[in-house]
């Protein structure tokens, strides 16, 4: 059960809340819709409906039909007669901040008081939830009567369709669907649910059918209405609720939120009146609990034949699931709650996605067609007298070209792949005047931040935010994040999260294992003192399925992965020729990489190319991947010293190395006295360019330019006298050559660091966004030292932030390297 204080901040922590699209922007889509209306009249249709004393819709479901904003129904019947008390007001309010979290806005549909409701308060839904005596479970042809008699009830699939379709709502997102129950053939007893979706133009998300009807028949009745029926993932398998396979098949499958939402358009331009079966199996780690649980419900269904229970209609799914509930003593409540719970993220994503590609259906423009009582009646295919018919060649609906624009958004070529995790970050930090103290036992006033983190996606952030334009709205992200999420409501929080600054979420793919969290205590100054990293990571096929299907300029990859994907991902990038960069993310992770780099050395590689192109590690992980390399026998193999000979380093390079240094008023003497210019040149066989991240003394860089590169590179044409923040040293060969170089930065003073734990990842990024807009950044010292320059100021605005990656990074951008790399030309640092 969520603690009132997790339900209410999964909605509004960090800015996860949508935020309201403007009159303006309502009009445009309000143009580009198939249908014409007057945003000043939906306001009019609003006072109209509450006129009539049977519609009361909230003012956020009205704001949000309004402006356009992403809205899914969620009915209510399961709170009156589906869960016990309280966990059907613990589920409602979970589904509730579920879908917040994803960036759309939860309309709880009930009858109450005669009145349709349509978006529900927590003490409503309380209300429902505690006292379900006085309820009565409310179908579409009950809705009238119900009224009538000013009864409060809980709506079924098909009221709730009914009254979700009349406002303008497309997705309704629910537990299970009913269908054909057993022996239907004879009885005809075929539940409402079922005709409901075959007139009315909605898309439904269930977990398929509950597994005590007849599953089969369902299906194809379904058929005949002209129902779409459709299975969410990889299979065709058609789901039953507790299990994700029921022995049946959907006709169709959509892979992803992408391929679902495409799928409804084109039903909606079809002008299909229809409604289409989203199948979402039940997560996966719950699978195994559904395959007893099945068996239980078999056992309740004997149960209600015996009993003669089988034939009273509605009375028979709530009595076999309380029998199912009895008999598991409580375990299949667990799993509705799984379910409904993955239904709702689902759908919320889906609306969201929708929403934002402007594809949203054409009843969803006005509100609502049964509030339009021109004529006296209430109708379900009443049409406001503002809507105009669409002619051939109107402008009003997408052209092909529009079309073409939205496809491309989806489909668009990432220049930079990154792959690793995703997580949320809950950080906590006394407050100043309070000594930190490890172990006090006590709670102590301070701040409790909660954002999104993980490596992977810090660096994806970065990177998106400095190689795209915050002007502009409709731009697609450059910068492809590819990472494991849950099922749970963390997954919906990252997705929206990233959906809120532009990036793109295509590449988050659900697994079994829950999304990860990282919790983090900071000290006073905000160094990071210790923690708990709730993540674990296999080696996932989906990973490389989606890298071999992009082309990226750059793969970059964080130490999160287990070692046999690192390998994958190595060997996918060589076959292709396309640059990779490792972050270690830590001292024990980054040393997962070795045993990939090992299987991954060929004598071609070692000849001109490492296997690794860049490598980002602060000075501890830096000894720990030598140490490791050496341990392995990297470095006792003849390829790795014939390619350490050819650098030819003596004792020019060390007094070279000496007086590199001391410059800066001996600013770098770590180099020499901590060896880490050593180290990195023993490890540049196995990784092309090493950049060290030396936390407030700056940054060095380690280069190894290939005899293939040596045309291109123009460390060696840098002639200009009193150059000191670099040197090269030629190979043997005559053109290959080492080149060294060092970046100080501005120090920081103490009260104006906030946090560190995100300053790395945003340099990193912004490195990788440079090369993903310039490869040749690492061949041009002035190129290199203009986007160095860069990235240190984007990681000092990070480090003055509470965020993972500071939102003012954004105001940097690439294109101002070129200037920089001018000036850097002429005043030589």
């Amino acid at each position: 059960m969520l603690s009132r204080a997790v339900r209410l901040s999964c909605g509004v922590a960090n800015g996860l809340r949508p935020a309201k699209i403007s009159k303006s922007n309502f009009q445009q889509r309000a143009n580009n819709s198939s249908i014409s209306f007057n945003a000043s009249d939906l306001t009019s249709k609003l006072k109209q409906a509450e006129a009539t004393g049977i519609w009361q819709i909230s003012e956020e479901v009205a704001d949000a039909l309004h402006s356009g904003s992403p809205i899914v129904a969620l009915e209510s019947a399961i709170t009156t007669d589906g869960l016990p008390y309280p966990d059907n007001f613990d589920t409602a309010m979970e589904l509730d901040a579920i879908s917040r979290a994803a960036g759309a806005i939860p309309a709880h549909i009930a009858v109450i008081e005669g009145k349709i409701r349509v978006g529900l308060s927590e003490g409503e839904i309380y209300n429902l939830s505690y006292d379900t005596s006085k309820s009565v479970k409310l179908s579409r042809r009950d809705l009238g009567p119900a009224i009538a008699q000013k009864l409060t009830g809980g709506t079924t699939c098909a009221a709730t369709m009914f009254i979700a379709n009349a406002c303008g709502i497309d997705i309704f997102s629910t537990g299970g669907l009913g269908g054909v129950h057993r022996n239907g053939e004879n009885t005809l007893d075929i539940s409402a649910d079922l005709t409901e979706l075959a007139r009315t133009p909605i898309t439904l998300l269930s977990a398929g059918v509950k597994s005590i009807l007849d599953v089969g028949r369902t299906l194809e009745y379904l058929e005949t209405q002209g129902v779409n029926v459709v299975t969410f993932g990889e299979t065709h398998d058609f789901p039953a609720f507790y299990t994700p396979t029921s022995g049946f098949s959907s006709p169709w499958r959509a892979r992803n939120i992408a391929e679902a939402a495409d799928l409804i358009e084109c039903q909606r331009q079809l002008s299909v009146s229809s409604g289409t079966l989203l199948a979402v199996p039940i997560p996966p780690e719950h699978a195994s609990e559904g395959m007893q649980l099945q068996g239980i419900v078999d056992q309740a269904v004997r149960e209600a034949e015996a009993q003669g229970i089988a034939n009273r209609g509605k009375e028979v799914t709530p009595w076999i699931l309380d029998r199912v509930r009895v008999l598991s003593e409580g375990r299949s409540i667990l799993s509705n709650k799984a379910l409904i719970r993955n239904t709702v993220s689902i759908g919320s994503q889906l609306a969201v996605h929708r929403s934002k590609a402007n594809l949203k259906s054409s009843r969803s423009s006005f509100v609502p067609s049964l509030l339009d009582t021109s004529d006296g009646l209430v109708g379900e295919d009443t049409v406001s007298s503002n809507v105009q018919p669409v002619t051939p060649g109107s402008s009003t609906v997408e052209t092909a070209a529009e079309m073409e624009q939205i496809n491309a958004k989806v489909s668009s070529e990432p220049s930079l792949l990154v792959i690793g995790a995703a997580a949320l970050d809950i950080t906590t930090q006394p407050d100043g005047s309070i000594p930190f103290v490890v172990d006090s036992r006590v709670t102590v006033p301070g701040k409790v931040n909660l954002s999104l983190g993980g490596v992977a996606r810090n660096v994806a952030e970065a990177a998106h935010r400095v190689l795209t334009d915050p002007t502009q709205t409709g731009e697609t992200s450059p910068v492809l994040l590819i990472a494991p999420v849950g099922g749970d409501l963390f997954a919906s929080a990252i997705r929206s999260g990233m959906q809120m600054i532009g990036m793109r979420t295509e590449g988050l793919y659900q697994r079994a294992h829950k999304t990860p969290v990282c919790a983090m205590h900071l000290d006073n100054e905000g160094e990071l003192r210790n923690g708990v990293a709730d993540m674990e990571f296999e080696a996932d096929a989906e990973v490389i399925q989606i890298l071999d299907s992009k082309s990226p300029r750059l793969v970059l990859f964080d130490g999160n992965l287990p070692s046999s994907q690192l390998t994958d991902i190595i060997r996918s990038c060589s076959d292709r020729n396309i640059p990779t960069f490792f972050e270690p993310t830590s001292t024990s992770k980054a040393l997962k990489v070795i045993p990939a780099v090992q299987e991954s050395m060929t004598l071609s590689q070692l000849g001109e190319k490492s296997p690794i192109s860049y490598l980002s590690p602060n000075q501890l992980e830096l000894n720990g991947l030598f140490e490791e390399a050496r341990k392995s026998g990297l470095m006792e193999s003849e390829l790795w010293w014939q390619t350490v000979n050819n650098f030819a380093l003596g004792a020019e390079f060390r007094a070279q190395l000496e007086q590199l240094s001391r410059w800066n008023n001996n600013c770098f003497r770590f180099l020499v006295e901590d060896g880490v210019a050593p180290i990195c040149v023993n490890l540049l066989p196995f990784f092309q360019n090493i950049v060290v991240k030396c936390g407030p003394k700056g940054a060095f860089v380690a280069s190894r330019i290939s005899a293939e590169d040596a045309s291109n590179s123009r460390w060696l044409s840098r002639t200009v006298a009193g150059t000191k923040d670099y040197m090269v040293a030629k190979g043997r060969d005559g053109r290959s050559h080492v080149a060294l170089s060092v970046y100080p930065i501005d120090a920081l003073t103490d009260s104006q660091v906030l946090n560190v734990t995100g300053a790395g990842d945003t340099l990193v990024g912004t490195i990788a966004a440079g090369l993903a807009r310039d490869s040749s950044v690492f061949l041009d010292p002035s190129k290199l030292r203009a986007t160095m320059r860069i990235a240190q100021i984007a990681s000092a605005r990070t480090l003055q932030s509470q965020d993972a990656v500071s939102p003012e990074v954004s105001q940097l951008t690439l294109s101002e390297t070129h200037d920089m790399s001018m000036l850097a030309e002429e005043d030589q640092l």
